[in-house]
């Protein structure tokens, strides 16, 4: 099964790095959690709402959010 490559704001993820598919900001997560929103969003035009996956396994193929 192939992983997603972008998770959206809200997600349910595992640990790992992402990075904001908007503007690139990094983003270290060390728990599964929600991804928050890119801190930059309300300074810079952000139309993917996104983040890309950087390394672990990111987002789950089941969850609700689309690709």
């Amino acid at each position: 099964m192939a992983l997603k490559d972008f998770v959206p704001y809200g997600s349910d993820v595992s640990a790992g790095s992402y990075e904001c598919a908007d503007c690139g900001r990094k983003y270290s997560n060390r728990s599964k959690t929600s991804m928050p929103p890119c801190p930059n969003l309300d300074r810079l035009p952000h139309h993917r709402v996104s983040w890309r996956i950087l390394s672990e396994q990111g987002d789950a193929l089941s969850d609700p959010y689309p690709k």
